[in-house]
């Protein structure tokens, strides 16, 4: 019973991601670069990178935080009480957020483009946020990709796709 449930959600998952904008393009890696792309193991979870992003050292206030730097991306994840997703970029051009499985976890995905582009050129924004890491309830994941395109918006959502829990 649940295998069929789980069978449900990723057909689902596949059919709700293939619809809507730059969302549509997460299975548009291919399987020649994704064989370059390393798993990082982290605290509750590991995700597959490209071999281009760097572990960064980062510092997180009450919850743990890596981000992994590239040259049109930088990906940054925060694990903890106060993740979130970014809810204050619902008036930003291009917003798009859909529910959706990933790694048996219940997720959001938020994607965006920027009015403003910073000071390195990272215009785009595409994010994942998890509710309930643990079974407590009380452990949140929050995703950020800050993309200079959106081919690596693309990219973003293959990593998206790579997570899974511990």
């Amino acid at each position: 019973m649940n295998y069929c449930r789980f069978i449900i959600c990723i057909v689902a998952s596949i059919t709700l991601l293939g619809a809507q904008g730059p969302i549509k393009s997460v299975f548009a890696q291919s399987s020649e670069s994704a064989k370059t792309w390393q798993r990082v193991q982290l605290r509750s979870f590991s995700l597959t990178v490209p071999q281009d992003l760097s572990l960064q050292t980062s510092k997180g206030i009450d919850s743990d935080v890596w981000t992994f730097k590239g040259e049109s991306l930088t990906l940054t994840t925060d694990l903890g009480f106060y993740s979130s997703k970014p809810i204050e970029d619902k008036d930003e051009a291009e917003y798009a957020e859909r529910r959706t499985f990933i790694g048996g976890k219940r997720a959001t995905i938020v994607t965006f483009k920027n009015r403003d582009v910073n000071s390195d050129g990272f215009q785009y924004v595409a994010a994942v946020y998890f509710p309930k890491v643990e079974r407590t309830g009380t452990i949140k994941l929050a995703v950020v990709a800050d993309c200079k395109t959106p081919k690596q918006v693309k990219t973003a959502m293959a990593i998206f796709q790579s997570i899974r829990f511990n």
